[in-house]
């Protein structure tokens, strides 16, 4: 389940190779992730893709991001750039 208008933070381990602060938004008929990353401050929006369970967008520096709902109310996936393919966590910001 995805919490609309709240920031989610997305880590890896370790959180040096993947750390972003997430906030989904519905914006007239697409749900858009706002991303931002804490290492370079880098910004952007793309159009979250739902489907077979899946969200899926792009962060602020071009990975392609998929994942699914956890156990535990997290979401759990990975995180795929051209030099990289990182398993990622998602938490609601608290």
């Amino acid at each position: 389940m995805l919490i609309w208008n709240s920031p989610w933070e997305g880590r890896a381990v370790p959180p040096q190779l993947y750390s972003y602060r997430t906030v989904f938004r519905e914006r007239r008929d697409a749900l858009v992730a706002e991303t931002v990353s804490y290492a370079t401050n880098q910004r952007s929006d793309s159009v979250v893709n739902v489907a077979g369970g899946r969200a899926n967008w792009q962060d602020s520096n071009g990975a392609e991001v998929s994942v699914a709902p956890g156990e535990t109310g997290e979401l759990v996936g990975t995180a795929t750039s051209s030099t990289a393919n990182l398993s990622i966590q998602f938490k609601p910001r608290r």
